[in-house]
C-alpha cells in the first residue's frame, strides 16, 4: 500500500519526537526521512557519502551507488543523468542537520551508515526498519 502525504507527516512528526530515545530509534527517523525527502532509490540512497552533502548551497549530489553483491561503492549510476545534485528541502534540512551531528564520531562515510564495519546500512536493514515501524 501507498503511504499518503499526510500519513507520511504524521509519521516523520512521531519519529522526530522520539527522536533522541536510543540510536534505533535515530536511525528510523533518519531512514524514513531521507527516503521521503530526496525520492531515492534503495542503491542510492545507501551510496550517498557526507562529503556529497553541502549544507551550504542545500544540496545532496549523487555521484554514486553502493553494491552490497560485491561490498563496494561505485562511482556510476543507472544513467549518466542518475548523477544529480538533489536539492534538501526546508522539512528535511533540521532532521539532516541533526542525524550528521548524531553519526559524527562513527567512522564511516555513509549517511547511513551500518552499525557494524565500514559499509552502508544494508537493504534487508533498511527493509526490516519499514516493516517495524509499519508493524507499530
Amino acid at each position: 500500500d501507498l503511504i499518503m502525504p499526510d500519513e507520511t507527516e504524521m509519521l516523520i512528526k512521531s519519529l522526530y519526537a522520539d527522536r533522541n530515545k536510543d540510536f534505533y530509534t535515530a536511525y528510523k527517523l533518519a531512514v524514513i526521512a531521507t527516503f521521503t525527502f530526496t525520492g531515492l532509490s534503495f542503491s542510492e540512497l545507501k551510496g550517498v557519502l557526507k562529503k556529497y552533502i553541502n549544507l551550504k548551497n542545500r544540496t545532496i549530489f549523487i555521484a554514486g551507488v553502493f553494491n552490497h553483491r560485491e561490498n563496494l561503492w561505485k562511482n556510476k549510476t543507472k544513467t549518466q543523468a542518475s548523477k544529480r545534485d538533489i536539492e534538501i528541502l526546508d522539512e528535511f534540512m533540521t532532521i539532516l542537520k541533526w542525524w550528521l551531528v548524531k553519526i559524527k564520531d562513527m567512522r564511516n562515510p555513509y549517511l547511513l551508515p551500518s552499525t557494524r564495519g565500514t559499509g552502508p546500512i544494508s537493504e534487508k536493514k533498511i527493509r526490516d526498519t519499514i516493516d517495524k515501524i509499519w508493524s507499530n
